[in-house]
């Protein structure tokens, strides 16, 4: 009895070390491409004074509800590309300017709102801009938190 107790101990252990290899892999990899990246202090301000034009949009992984029977339709959110792959928080920073031309000088595009994706297990965000419309939300990034 004794005997099979260790036996299934061991087995056990066995299979609980071969689990954890991968995972700390994944968070150790996922861990080195977080700390190579820029860091802001002030997410707000970075965000609002960010210039779109000096940077190429990203894509942004979305995942449907697990609710979602027959469509993923309305039930869609945004994951972080990171290992676990959680879903974001999204939070609005700054409301846009659509249609609101005071003067010749503003000729530049016209610019919606402004949003912040946040992985908050890596601290983690990305700035999502709204073009008025133009197209889908384009997402910059990702940035870490200080």
């Amino acid at each position: 009895m004794i005997q099979i107790y260790k036996t299934v101990s061991c087995v056990s252990l066995c299979l609980l070390l071969l689990l954890l290899i991968p995972i700390s892999r994944s968070f150790l990899q996922t861990y080195r491409q977080v700390q190579l990246l820029q860091t802001v202090d002030n997410p707000g301000i970075f965000i609002k004074q960010f210039d779109t034009f000096s940077s190429e949009p990203v894509k942004i992984p979305l995942r449907c509800s697990p609710f979602a029977l027959l469509t993923c339709i309305n039930n869609e959110y945004y994951v972080s590309p990171y290992w676990p792959y959680l879903k974001v928080k999204e939070t609005l920073v700054e409301e846009g300017n659509c249609g609101l031309r005071l003067s010749a000088k503003n000729s530049g595009p016209d610019e919606g709102y402004r949003t912040r994706l946040e992985d908050r297990f890596w601290r983690v965000f990305w700035i999502g801009v709204d073009n008025c419309g133009l197209h889908k939300v384009l997402y910059y990034g990702p940035y870490r938190l200080h």
